[in-house]
């Protein structure tokens, strides 16, 4: 650079600070997105929903982690929504809350985790427009999963979308809690 004229050096200069400035731009508006996703209080009245068939599912080739053991685990059931599932004995679930027409189950791993969510509703699925992902069957129900950290399932007329929000290290128990989902109804 020393051999550089004042204005290479100029130029490099408001390069560098285009594209620094361009990458914090980015990750505060995803920061922003990931806020709206995890907390269910900025759940907007008209959030889109997604009713997915075959033909809207994006095939994705990853290779997946196993899941955990939930053999010890115990079972949280919802009887309003039909709903049980197995979770890590350390975390907390609070009493679900009613939201623009979403029941929203709140999973509290713990102090360094994002909460998880499960929002259940007859409309479709919670925020899985234009993701890709792929088709799988979670004890005989249509699923569609996000990088085992975003689940859609629907069981008859109701959907539920389970958000494990972005605690990666989470992700084995939280697909080890979404493959132990059943439906009472």
């Amino acid at each position: 650079m020393k051999n550089w004229s004042i204005q290479s050096k100029s130029f490099f200069i408001l390069f560098a600070i285009a594209v620094i400035g361009s990458l914090i731009n980015m990750f505060l508006l995803q920061g922003l997105l990931n806020k709206r996703m995890a907390n269910p209080d900025s759940l907007p009245g008209d959030y889109q929903v997604t009713n997915y068939s075959n033909h809207d599912i994006i095939p994705v080739a990853e290779a997946s982690e196993p899941a955990a053991d939930t053999t010890n685990w115990p079972t949280y059931t919802n009887e309003k929504l039909g709903l049980s599932f197995k979770y890590a004995p350390d975390w907390k679930i609070k009493e679900p809350i009613t939201k623009n027409g979403w029941q929203i189950i709140t999973i509290d791993p713990g102090k360094k985790f994002y909460n998880i969510h499960i929002y259940a509703s007859d409309q479709g699925f919670f925020g899985m427009d234009s993701l890709p992902m792929r088709q799988e069957n979670i004890n005989g129900k249509f699923a569609v999963n996000v990088s085992d950290m975003l689940y859609g399932i629907q069981n008859g007329q109701s959907y539920f979308t389970f958000d494990m929000g972005y605690s990666v290290s989470l992700k084995p128990m939280f697909k080890g809690m979404v493959q132990s989902v059943s439906f009472t109804r």
